[in-house]
């Protein structure tokens, strides 16, 4: 027998939060996130470690510091690399490097790369950040927002971060951030159930559980948005959204 389509409570909690806006800086080049950052309505924060980085080249000299600073101990070109893994649709809204600069005649460097699959095309390089050249900023955060947004597609791509370092220990990096916000699939143009139409106002939510798979509707095809839920029903739902089971 096929479930309720009665989910309007769970779409609810979907749109109740308009569209984040892009994160600011504080004057200190670091984003302004309020607390809690998760759901729809706030940037969620992806950070990836220096010690999670690789080096781009195995002949390549480097160390950490008791911070986890990492650095490189001669004069010479550095270059890390390490894996972006965002949930597919995510929204890439800002990028900040944490890094030391002590030095003016060179900078850290970090930018996302996006290399599409089974060779199509070369890698594109998107955002850039960097602790600039000719400054000496010291250890902060450099911020950057990005806009328009870079939507995650890891079905066609796969994303990495580079960290490119000019000279040894007076440029070193502590991790990348990376913002994004989590977005709702677009609805289709024809609707799924007939008591839904495209203006209802969670005609986007509605589909999109549709089509994940977690709401299967009344036995007639209907949804029948405003009809009551029932704990069994809402245990259906929670369980196919989260993939839940029991080993055999």
């Amino acid at each position: 027998m096929k479930s309720c389509r009665g989910l309007i409570v769970i779409a609810t909690f979907l749109v109740i939060a308009a569209p984040a806006t892009l994160p600011t800086s504080d004057g200190a080049g670091t984003p302004v996130v309020s607390q809690p950052n998760w759901g729809l309505g706030d940037n969620i924060v992806h950070t990836i470690a220096s010690v999670g980085f690789a080096v781009r080249y195995s002949s390549m000299e480097y160390s950490t510091d008791t911070k986890l600073y990492m650095f490189r101990p001669t004069s010479s070109y550095g270059e890390f690399f390490g894996p972006l893994t965002l949930p597919a649709g995510a929204r890439i809204v800002a990028f900040e490097l944490e890094a030391c600069d002590d030095s003016n005649l060179g900078q850290v460097t970090a930018q996302i790369v996006i290399c599409p699959h089974r060779g199509a095309n070369d890698c594109i390089l998107t955002a850039k950040v960097f602790t600039g050249i000719t400054e000496i900023p010291g250890c902060d955060g450099f911020f950057l927002a990005i806009d328009p947004p870079l939507t995650v597609d890891n079905l066609t791509n796969t994303y990495v971060v580079y960290v490119y370092s000019d000279v040894g220990e007076d440029h070193r990096f502590l991790s990348v951030l990376v913002s994004y916000q989590l977005q709702i699939s677009p609805a289709p143009f024809d609707p799924t159930f007939p008591d839904v139409s495209p203006s209802y106002w969670a005609f986007q939510e509605i589909e999109a559980l549709a089509a994940s798979g977690i709401t299967t509707g009344f036995p007639d095809g209907t949804f029948r948005p405003t009809a009551a839920v029932t704990r069994a029903q809402m245990a259906t739902f929670l369980a196919r959204a989260l993939g839940l089971h029991w080993p055999n």
